[in-house]
């Protein structure tokens, strides 16, 4: 970075404002450390400069291999960067303003990589430039991410600029041609803007769900339902790396892992993600495993990007009925392989033959307005197929208007010599009767199914009232395992009755889903010796269901995670929040801290409830339909501003995470602005910085 002449005139003698040179000198580094972004600071007058070890670490540096010297910095500039950045430097200094410039220099290996730089230079107490101060980013991945987003945007503009050629002679059909690369346009415009948003809002729940069960999990079982959590959580942050996949497979740069996992655990664990969804719109989930191969090679984060999208795109159109997902995998006559065949069924709107032809393109969308009802990016399914193919196999649709459609996936996978489910079934092959209580005849008779493939007989009965009458009337004659479904459940329940009548050592589980107030029934579970499991079921967790309830000896009482509020304070936390998986993670998340949560699903629902009961923290989500998160807090500041409502803090809770986002938060009225998928710790501190008083 150059000198400014006027600089290099000025006095030495004069005074110099306090400068991190000495805190550095002080040892006082812990600040410094705990950035991501490497501090520096330059002495104008005496020519000092000081550069933190993380400003060096971001060049491959220790603290000791690079000097604190300025040309020992501005020596690894690339040199068609050089004049840019002096350009910056010289009008910051003669302006004592600051100034930002992108850049690349070289980094230990010898390599360029990208920065952002910012600083801002002080004066002394005579008005003359004396101080820098300033921050290095490392924004390389962004820059190569933006250059080939460029480059995808440019090899759909040419294959539209060709298609239009064909048609050019005719002015009707090049007025079609126009409007269609409009559309294109205008997705390939969304798919940018919501990319971002429609990645993390998923990565939210998974890790959201994870956090929650760390912070309450009592015995071993639901600290094995939290690894798999984990797992997904760990995937989906690989997939906030890779948000370019699409670009990348295209220029067929997309790399797959080749890694063992257990394909049905997989499976179940992404089908729960979206029960909230699902319960929200009143639908009916089947799921089945067929087959005893579930541990296999291949990469389990794409495996599970499939099965995600194929799923949200089924219960997207599926206003009624079921969505199925089943899972049937084969030995192969290769050795080591196995035949894998996914299928996802739904009961919605279907397609006709015209769309489901074009189904797989890429950017398509149904509703591709900025009012659209559905969200998305336009990309799930040509994603689906895209990872089909790398993997070996392909997709295929069936579909007939108004009568659902059915979508196929189809891969030759790696199967691992250890198979646990093999030994499982082994262990315990045996044959039994058991009692399925569900109101839906339909949900029971796939528990039924799955059963009868492992070789017990099964009854159904609508409740346990029905099940208690029966077992009164016939004693002697029950069942050998009782499986209660979460809708046979009711609040005048009588399991003392059911277990009265049946057998000492008869299991009986609640099967629930993964979004089911589990506080409402653990009393009665550890008090009647049931058991609790979490649909869908994996092979494992079918045969679980088959085996005497044993008391968990690795209990644990919950951490505490309630904020030290004082005793008579009971602060309210407003959620706003459309996503039903989001709302339930903010929701548990509060009450865990020990404050009182309340949510709504709009804009417009949290005007009235700010000015029906005025919380005492409102979290903001920022892209909603109708009013959003933006405009939402406008207007209640508009409403603080006139005393028609009193103060309290706004805080954005939000899938959009740009810089550009933030400002616009802040800029809106809002007091901080969090990004998704948010910790649990973090969002402790920033809600106890703004509910706890402050001691004196």
């Amino acid at each position: 970075m150059s000198d400014d002449p006027t600089v290099q005139d000025t006095q030495r003698d004069a005074a110099v404002p306090q400068s991190l040179l000495g805190a550095a000198a002080r040892n006082d580094r812990r600040l410094f450390d705990s950035l991501n972004e490497g501090v520096w600071e330059r002495n104008l007058i005496t020519g000092e400069a000081w550069y933190s070890p993380r400003y060096k670490a971001l060049l491959g540096f220790t603290d000791d291999e690079l000097p604190n010297l300025v040309e020992a910095v501005r020596s690894r500039l690339h040199p068609d960067d050089l004049g840019a950045v002096d350009q910056t430097f010289v009008v910051a200094s003669q302006t004592l303003a600051t100034g930002e410039s992108q850049f690349r220099a070289s980094v230990k290996d010898g390599s360029y990589r990208w920065f952002r730089g910012r600083f801002t230079v002080w004066p002394d107490d005579s008005g003359r430039a004396a101080i820098v101060v300033g921050a290095l980013y490392d924004v390389h991945e962004q820059v190569i991410a933006t250059e080939a987003l460029k480059a995808q945007q440019a090899v759909l503009e040419q294959r539209v600029r060709e298609r239009t050629r064909g048609l050019a002679m005719a002015l009707q059909q090049a007025e079609a041609e126009r409007r269609a690369a409009e559309q294109a346009n205008q997705a390939k415009a969304s798919f940018l803007a919501h990319m971002s948003h429609e990645l993390r809002t998923p990565l939210n729940g998974v890790l959201g769900m994870n956090q929650l069960a760390q912070a309450l999990a009592f015995g071993t079982e639901q600290r094995r339902y939290l690894e798999l959590a984990q797992q997904a959580g760990e995937a989906l942050l690989g997939f906030l790396d890779d948000v370019l996949d699409f670009a990348r497979a295209e220029t067929g740069r997309l790399q797959l892992r080749d890694e063992p996992f257990d394909l049905a655990g997989l499976a179940c664990e992404t089908l729960r993600s979206f029960m909230p969804s699902v319960r929200r719109k009143g639908l009916q989930v089947g799921f089945d495993y067929i087959g005893g191969i579930t541990r296999v090679r291949a990469d389990a984060g794409r495996m599970r990007q499939i099965i995600a999208n194929l799923l949200g795109n089924a219960i997207k159109f599926t206003e009624s009925g079921r969505v199925e997902l089943t899972i049937a995998v084969e030995g192969s006559a290769e050795a080591g392989a196995c035949r894998v065949r996914l299928l996802v069924r739904d009961t919605g709107v279907g397609m006709d033959d015209a769309t489901a032809a074009r189904v797989f393109e890429p950017f398509e969308q149904g509703d591709p307005g900025l009012a659209r009802r559905h969200g998305g990016t336009g990309l799930g399914l040509s994603v689906v197929r895209m990872l089909a193919r790398l993997m070996g196999g392909d997709v295929s649709a069936h579909s007939r208007p108004g009568q659902g459609s059915e979508f196929r996936v189809e891969l030759l996978l790696t199967a691992e010599a250890d198979q646990p489910l093999r030994a499982l079934a082994a262990a315990h092959h045996c044959s039994g009767h058991a009692w399925v209580l569900s109101r839906d005849a339909e949900r029971g008779a796939w528990l039924a199914e799955r059963l009868a493939r492992i070789g017990w007989s099964t009854r159904g009965v609508p409740g346990v009232g029905e099940a208690v009458e029966l077992l009164e009337s016939q004693p002697g004659r029950g069942p050998d395992c009782v499986v209660i479904s979460e809708d046979a459940l009711s609040a005048a329940t009588d399991f003392e009755r059911l277990r009265r009548g049946l057998r000492g050592d008869v299991p009986v589980t609640l099967l629930l889903c993964p979004d089911f107030d589990l506080g409402t029934v653990h009393a009665a579970t550890e008090r009647h010796r049931m058991k609790i499991a979490i649909a869908p079921l994996g092979p494992d967790e079918l045969y679980a269901l088959l085996q005497p309830h044993a008391a968990d000896t690795n209990v644990r009482p919950p951490a505490s995670l309630a904020l030290p509020l004082p005793a008579d304070s009971h602060p309210s936390v407003l959620v706003v929040e459309d996503n039903p998986m989001n709302q339930i993670i903010a929701r548990e998340m509060i009450a865990a801290l020990g404050l009182r949560p309340a949510v709504v699903g709009s804009g417009e629902e949290a005007m009235l409830s700010c000015q029906s009961t005025p919380p005492d923290l409102v979290l903001m989500d920022i892209q909603m339909p109708g009013m959003d998160g933006l405009e939402t807090t406008r207007r209640l500041r508009a409403l603080q501003a006139s005393g028609a409502l009193r103060p309290f803090p706004i805080i954005a809770l939000t899938a959009h995470a740009m810089s550009a986002d933030r400002q616009a938060s802040l800029a809106a009225g809002m007091d901080e602005h969090l990004t998704k998928p948010v910790q649990l710790e973090q969002l402790r501190s920033v809600l106890g910085q703004w509910l706890i008083p402050e001691r004196s």
